[in-house]
């Protein structure tokens, strides 16, 4: 049977129970909150902002950021398709492909054209994943305007008094007066006989 002091007895004890336990629940919360991590300084390098740069050192946290959007954009594919969660883990076996196609493109340019950016990852893959094997008939990838001055071969037809840097591309008429005397001269080609072809179109 419960005495008269019960009632006033199970409030104490609960009282002292929070009192004690509160804190040790505060304390073990914070303990199991993750380390706040320090704000990017996109113009240090990006090896001193994140970890396990490999490839791509000595350029700025920034450039870092713009280097891995463009890589998104020629291979059409998100952070995902390379990285996990963390970051700096190596989980992927594509991050590891990234860093080999990275070199491989460095070394392209700099044994080639003078360690100007002229082969990208976009000039294989085109917003694809995979590069096709083959050219596709279509569009140029890159426009005419992507052709400079400074680095255009020497060409005698170059339009006089054209400034340096601009927009280039040789006049087509003596590129196909080259072709013509490449096949004999005009008089070769007009003795060739003619060829007619027919074709049938089948559809539905």
């Amino acid at each position: 049977m419960l005495s008269r002091s019960t009632p006033a007895t199970l409030p104490s004890r609960l009282l002292v129970a929070l009192l004690v336990l509160a804190p040790l629940a505060l304390a073990g919360a914070a303990i199991a909150q993750p380390p706040a991590r320090k704000p990017i300084d996109l113009t240090a390098p990006a090896e001193t902002q994140y970890q396990n740069v490999q490839v791509l050192k000595g350029m700025t946290a920034g450039e870092l950021h713009d280097a891995m959007d463009y890589i998104e954009g020629a291979l059409g594919v998100g952070c995902g398709h390379c990285h996990v969660r963390p970051f700096e883990k190596d989980d992927k076996p594509e991050k590891e492909i990234a860093r080999e196609m990275i070199r491989m493109v460095a070394a392209i340019n700099r044994d080639n054209f003078d360690g100007r950016m002229v082969v990208t990852c976009a000039t294989c893959h085109q917003g694809r994943p995979k590069p096709l094997a083959f050219a596709v008939p279509g569009p140029a990838p890159v426009s005419p305007q992507a052709f400079v001055r400074d680095e255009a071969p020497p060409d005698e037809h170059a339009p006089p008094g054209e400034r340096a840097g601009a927009a280039w591309l040789p006049p087509a008429g003596p590129v196909v007066e080259r072709f013509v005397r490449a096949l004999g001269g005009r008089t070769a080609l007009a003795a060739l006989p003619g060829l007619r072809m027919t074709a049938t179109r089948g559809g539905g």
